[in-house]
C-alpha cells in the first residue's frame, strides 16, 4: 500500500497581509483572501480520496483545514494536533 501525503500551507493570514512574521504566535487570523484560497484548494482536493486531515493547533491552520474539510461530500476526519 502506498501512502500519499499532501501538504497545504494555511491561507493568507492577517500577519501575512501586513508582512509581519508570525512564527508560533496565534494572534493572526485567516483573511478573506485566505478563506477564498482555502476554498479553491478544498474544491481541488475534494475529488481525491483523503483519509484524514491533520493540522497545527494554531487558529489560522485550523480555519484553513476546516474550510478544506467542508468541501468534501464525505468529509475526512479532521485532527488538529496538540502543541
Amino acid at each position: 500500500m502506498t501512502t500519499r501525503v499532501i501538504i497545504v500551507r494555511h491561507g493568507q493570514s492577517s500577519y501575512n497581509a501586513q508582512r509581519l512574521i508570525q512564527g508560533r504566535s496565534d494572534e493572526s487570523v485567516v483573511t478573506e483572501k485566505g478563506r477564498q484560497d482555502a476554498q479553491k484548494v478544498g474544491n481541488t482536493l475534494s475529488s481525491l480520496p483523503i483519509d484524514a486531515i491533520y493540522c497545527s493547533p494554531l487558529q489560522r491552520a485550523k480555519t484553513t483545514a476546516e474550510i478544506i474539510q467542508n468541501c468534501f461530500k464525505q468529509a475526512p476526519p479532521y485532527h488538529p494536533m496538540n502543541n
